[in-house]
């Protein structure tokens, strides 16, 4: 049995970088969307920024989670189809990148007006993001064993 504070151990898991990699872009989006909250509540623009620069952020390091991501399917299932709990989260995964990419897109291009309310539009694909993001972390947390599904 391997020590808990093995760091050999821990980093070369067959799987274990997308599990580190994967809650970074996600504390970070969810930070963001608080950092929203909290800029329209007290109108400030400071906090607007920090949303802003946290989801930039998110985005960013999501492309790292999707690529380790990738690499842990090939090793766990041997490159076969996905199939069940794992094409849901191959799904959850792929819209997840690409909802959060669209945000800072339509937050990039507004970025520069700072007295700038957020968009109906943007308010809507952000929760939608919350809840694909909730969903696809649930079904890794199953894929890892952390989650029990009981039937």
């Amino acid at each position: 049995m391997a020590h808990l504070f093995d760091l050999k151990t821990v980093m070369f898991a067959k799987h274990a970088q997308h599990i580190i990699m994967i809650h970074f872009p996600i504390a970070l989006f969810f930070a963001s969307g608080l950092f929203d909250l909290i800029a329209h509540w007290r109108k400030s623009a400071s906090l607007r920024n920090a949303a802003y620069y946290n989801l930039l952020a998110a985005s960013i390091s999501s492309v790292p989670a999707v690529a380790t991501g990738l690499i842990a399917w090939q090793i766990m299932y041997g490159g076969s189809s996905p199939k069940g709990i794992i094409l849901f989260h191959l799904i959850g995964a792929i819209t997840s990148f690409a909802l959060l990419w669209v945000l800072a897109l339509i937050r990039f291009r507004g970025h520069k007006e700072l007295h700038v309310r957020l968009s109906k539009t943007y308010i809507v694909l952000a929760v939608i993001t919350c809840l694909v993001i909730t969903i696809t972390s649930h079904l890794g947390g199953v894929l890892s064993g952390v989650v029990t599904v009981v039937e």
